[in-house]
């Protein structure tokens, strides 16, 4: 598994190991929150991170 690919899962992984241990409330509210949350720290720095990573191999893509 991609090293990216892993933290996510691993949280996904570690919330269902621990909501099959004890007893939540809001266990459907918690899901959503932990989806919603790595969806968007592992989004939103992605089109960034490889914009610069193109720019430092020397590929542009907005040449013509």
């Amino acid at each position: 598994m991609a090293r990216s690919a892993a933290y996510p899962a691993a949280t996904i992984y570690y919330l269902a190991y621990g909501l099959n241990h004890i007893d939540v409330a809001d266990a459907d509210r918690l899901w959503g929150l932990v989806v919603l949350f790595s969806v968007v720290l592992h989004g939103l720095p992605v089109t960034p991170i490889m914009r610069l990573l193109d720019r430092q191999h020397g590929r542009d893509l907005h040449k013509d």
